[in-house]
């Protein structure tokens, strides 16, 4: 196993969520003129933020919204790296180098040598740590508009976080027509929605 290798997915993993967050709240500046909320609901179901902030976009000006886009395709591109190193089951071939043995394989990726992969997740968490300080920076901007002040005046905080863990709480349709519940309830038997494929765009039939 090359050295690091799980302190080194420890950091992406770590910031890939803090980014996801950024995000989020990038979205909830947008449309609600407040800069940050402690309500954090946006983590309902996988995929749930960038979803969230993508649906924001139309509160934006036009510079704004190419910002804000610009942000979501580059998160979608390293997050890509999280995944793959993520999800991916690493193999040990005997028959390679001993520097080439390990390898990660994914149904996405395929095979890749594991030391490639790990330049690759090296290189994406320093862009996240940069992306982050971007999002923020997005995000405090986007609060500071003048129609942030009117969002604000006309719905207070706990009116608008209310609002959000509502929409982010709703019943959706599985792909099988099954309802599920959003929201995660440990004590309830009804499943959570599953990552991956089944997951992406749940957010189109709840704009408020």
């Amino acid at each position: 196993m090359p050295e690091g290798y799980y302190s080194a997915l420890g950091r992406l993993v770590a910031i890939s969520s803090l980014a996801e967050t950024q995000l989020a709240l990038c979205g909830w500046a947008a449309e609600t003129g407040y800069a940050y909320t402690d309500e954090w609901a946006f983590d309902r179901y996988p995929g749930g933020a960038t979803k969230y902030a993508r649906k924001r976009v139309r509160y934006l000006d036009t510079d704004q919204r190419s910002d804000l886009r610009h942000l979501l395709a580059t998160y979608a591109e390293l997050v890509g790296v999280r995944h793959q190193a993520v999800h991916g089951v690493l193999l040990l071939d005997p028959t390679l180098t001993p520097d080439e043995q390990w390898l990660v394989q994914s149904a996405r990726h395929g095979v890749a040598a594991l030391t490639v992969l790990l330049d690759a997740m090296e290189d994406a968490t320093v862009r996240l740590h940069g992306f982050v300080r971007s999002a923020n920076q997005l995000r405090n901007a986007i609060a500071a508009r003048p129609s942030a002040a009117r969002r604000r005046q006309e719905k207070p905080l706990r009116e608008a976080e209310s609002a959000l863990i509502t929409l982010m709480s709703k019943r959706r349709e599985t792909p099988n027509d099954e309802a599920q519940l959003v929201a995660h309830d440990p004590a309830s038997t009804v499943p959570t929605v599953p990552a991956g494929p089944a997951a992406d765009g749940p957010l189109n039939a709840l704009e408020p």
